[in-house]
């Protein structure tokens, strides 16, 4: 089988001084690289084949060489395959030149595009990161493909069982490769760690314009190998899902309690609540700052460990560029981000541009941008797409939002669900598949807030419900909510060498370690906190005839500080927070080859308590809170998201 994993392209622009295309291609093949395409748009014919020949002599096997374009060159020279573009010669017609066994790969920028190659039998896919960082209203972009078109690729291909490989081009470096891998990961890493489809990079001027290009080789090499040894490395069983949740959430707490520092929550939010957020961040013993300043968007992210909270309720040019300037710098050290997409589905208009036809910008397929730009408002379609564009520049460890904003992220048929500005009406069918399938779209933890919260990392999905019905009468409630789990997260930043842009790795890796990785046990801890102390206060608050929303928030930092500063046990800050009205936490498993048990059968339900009391002696009526382990079978999921009647 072929190595895509790192794909040379050759480019004789940008050299460096004393450099030469053969000279950098030997001392890549030599760090490890497997496969070099010759790709050359301006010379002639003759010094084509002559090039071609000189890195034929350098490409001795098992390493492949692959030449752009020129079927003639490739067979004078004696190359192992030809790579073709959408516009180039046919697929089939090639084949018909081409010996059995030399590889032909396909550009492909859609879905149908790439069922069509693999169809006709192309050995791998080249996928273009193509796409213009801005809009641009005079000059059109014709393809917006990114890490997330990459993926939905990949994710049809696995779902029809083609394993086909993928290599992605366009801008490919070492402080962007792990996100794009990650980024570019399919669904399968959430079924079988093992059965992960191939995913290679090909790089151009991060060899081809280095310096070093040995070394440069070398350390692309050493972070993809390290990347896929996770990817492919299985979650260790647990015996009893129950104790560890508890047990990471109560170690959680008391760490935080107990930390020594002050770690940043550093906050690129709207101005409306940046006051109120800073006040809450400093009574949970935190550090708040509020910059979008874009000189030092990368000293603040490397000042000191802690999180970025992004918030996109004021999306001007600035704040936007500044979100993804400290998203890319976060995620090379390894800091939690936090995205609010606050108002993405504020219209059914904007809903139906982003969902519909034309095609939006989250969607596999091209798009004419000029086609576009007569169906839909201009500020609409803007607003929709710095959501898109923020998401395909930086990868989230958490993305917070109400039901109409998580249903329009995840394409999700929402025909319950309305939006009035910012806020969410009316209640989303299923809500336990629609953060599943959100956190698997985007590969990070996906909390739903609501009257009852919902939390999912993508294999297991949480439940919550706490809190009072006043905080959907206040203000900012919803973006406190993410500087509460900015807080909590704030105290997972891996410590990294800075040079090494192995942060985001390390923040995987803590994020999918098992179940209750600190990403969702800080998601858990943020909401809940949120919601108890609402009901301390409540509880406080209740024999006032008047008590609302004034009261809430006339109480709310006196109490958050009591709360922070009376450092209650883990034992009582989880009675709470899980929920308030059973003293029984139930657990409810799906069971599936992925969990097996002696004591049940594939399919069937096990009802677990953490006392040993049977289900049927639980009230049916109490407030539950439920973590739910889905079965791999498409939209097979338990029934417990729903009210059910205990017989």
């Amino acid at each position: 089988m072929n190595d895509y994993s790192l794909y040379l392209v050759t480019s004789s622009d940008n050299l460096p001084p004393g450099a030469t295309v053969e000279s950098t291609v030997r001392e890549a093949v030599r760090a490890g690289v497997k496969i070099v395409q010759l790709r050359e748009k301006n010379l002639s014919t003759r010094l084509f084949l002559e090039r071609a020949r000189a890195l034929r002599e350098i490409c001795q096997p098992p390493v492949k060489l692959i030449i752009n374009d020129r079927i003639d060159i490739a067979h004078a020279c004696g190359a192992d395959g030809v790579h073709l573009g959408q516009d180039d010669m046919p697929l089939l017609d090639a084949q018909k030149i081409f010996r059995v066994g030399e590889i032909i790969g396909i550009s492909v920028n859609t879905i149908d595009e790439a069922l069509a190659a693999v169809k006709a039998g192309a050995d791998y896919l080249g996928v273009g990161l193509a796409g213009r960082l801005e809009p641009n209203r005079s000059q059109p972009i014709k393809l917006l493909v990114w890490p997330r078109g990459v993926k939905a690729i990949r994710d049809e291909l696995d779902r029809l069982n083609l394993s086909t490989p993928l290599v992605v081009i366009g801008g490919i470096n070492s402080t962007n490769l792990i996100r794009t891998l990650y980024g570019c990961t399919s669904n399968q890493f959430y079924y079988a760690r093992r059965a992960e489809s191939p995913i290679g990079v090909a790089v151009v001027s991060a060899i081809m314009s280095s310096p070093d290009p040995y070394r440069a080789t070398q350390k692309l090499q050493n972070m993809i190998q390290e990347f896929e040894a996770w990817l492919r490395t299985p979650e260790g069983p647990f015996l009893d899902p129950d104790v560890t949740l508890k047990l990471n959430l109560a170690a959680s707490m008391i760490k935080f309690h107990e930390k020594t520092s002050t770690p940043l929550v550093h906050h690129i939010t709207n101005t409306v609540v940046q006051n109120d957020c800073a006040n809450l961040a400093l009574a949970y013993g935190c550090s708040p700052i509020m910059s979008s300043n874009l000189g030092e968007m990368e000293d603040l992210i490397k000042l000191k460990a802690g999180s970025l909270v992004l918030n996109l309720g004021t999306f001007d040019d600035n704040q936007v560029q500044a979100m993804k300037l400290a998203g890319r710098h976060a995620n090379l050290t390894g800091k939690p981000v936090i995205f609010d997409p606050v108002g993405v589905g504020a219209s059914q208009e904007r809903k139906n541009k982003a969902n519909g036809t034309p095609p939006s910008v989250c969607s596999s397929h091209p798009f004419d941008w000029e086609i576009l730009r007569h169906h839909v408002n201009w500020t609409t379609l803007k607003f929709r797409y710095y959501s898109v564009e923020i998401l395909n520049a930086v990868q989230m460890s958490v993305i917070k939002g109400n039901q109409a904003e998580i249903a329009s992220l995840a394409r999700f048929n929402s025909s319950g669900t309305s939006s009035c500005g910012v806020d969410s009406n009316g209640e989303v069918e299923a809500p336990d598949v629609l953060v599943k399938n959100l956190a698997r779209q985007e590969l990070c933890i996906v909390v739903m807030t609501g009257k009852t919260d919902w939390i999912s990392d993508g294999m297991h999905v949480v439940r919550l419900q706490n809190g009072v019905s006043e905080l959907a009468s206040i203000t900012g409630s919803g973006c406190m909510t993410g500087t509460s789990i900015g807080c909590f997260a704030s105290m997972i930043q891996p410590e990294v060498d800075k040079d090494t842009q192995s942060g985001l790795l390390m923040n995987l890796k803590s994020m999918h370690q098992d179940f209750g990785g600190d990403t969702l046990i800080a998601s858990i801890l943020g909401i809940s906190t949120i919601n108890v102390v609402a009901e301390l206060i409540h509880q406080s608050e209740n024999e006032k005839s008047d008590f609302g929303p004034n009261n809430l928030v006339s109480n709310y930092f006196e109490i958050s500080m009591f709360f922070y500063a009376t450092r209650m046990t883990a034992e009582e800050v989880l009675s709470m927070a899980i929920h308030c009205t059973c003293d029984t936490y139930i657990l409810l498993i799906r069971m599936c080859p992925l969990f097996p048990s002696e004591n049940a059968n594939s399919g069937q339900d096990m009802f677990i308590t953490s006392n040993g009391t049977s289900w049927k002696r639980i009230n049916a009526e109490m407030n539950i809170s439920s973590v739910f382990f889905h079965s791999d079978a498409e939209n097979n999921f338990p029934p417990a998201s729903r009210d059910a009647t205990i017989e």
